[in-house]
């Protein structure tokens, strides 16, 4: 049975993005998008707000949900077969300060987006890589939407 969780891209002052690296599951040691299990009858808008004010210590207005991604590995030796799904939703920080790593995080820091690359190459998840290539293709489509006629 897959596993649902939601997936929160932060924005902070529209220019960087929150980041941490895990500590724990199947993508610990690497750079992810903060996400978690999406609880029985929660909302996935309101699962996102909880886990980054949970793990993070952060305040977040959620926007909207962007996208599904799913990411199925099969079993390796000793290493079960992982089936991830995962919402990924967008949030602003409404938080003054820094964040803090929890639990399930050794470590929460907000980046400039150019430089994603950097924490990929250190070792990111493949579901926050891509994840983070389809958010681009969506802030660059909204870049080149020409205003509507009637519109301010």
């Amino acid at each position: 049975m897959p596993q649902l969780e939601v997936a929160t891209i932060v924005m902070k002052d529209a220019i960087n993005v929150l980041i941490a690296k895990a500590a724990t599951g199947p993508d610990a040691g690497k750079w992810v998008i903060p996400s978690a299990i999406i609880q029985e009858g929660e909302h996935v808008i309101d699962a996102s707000a909880r886990h980054i004010r949970e793990q993070t210590g952060l305040t977040i207005i959620p926007k909207q949900v962007l996208f599904l991604s799913e990411v199925v590995e099969a079993a390796v030796g000793d290493i079960p077969a992982v089936h991830r799904v995962a919402v990924f939703c967008f949030g602003e920080c409404a938080s003054s300060g820094s964040p803090k790593a929890w639990e399930t995080y050794s470590e929460v820091l907000f980046v400039d987006p150019r430089k994603l690359g950097e924490y990929q190459k250190e070792g990111m998840s493949d579901l926050s890589a891509d994840a983070f290539f389809k958010f681009s293709k969506i802030l660059q489509a909204q870049a080149n939407i020409p205003p509507r006629a009637g519109t301010v």
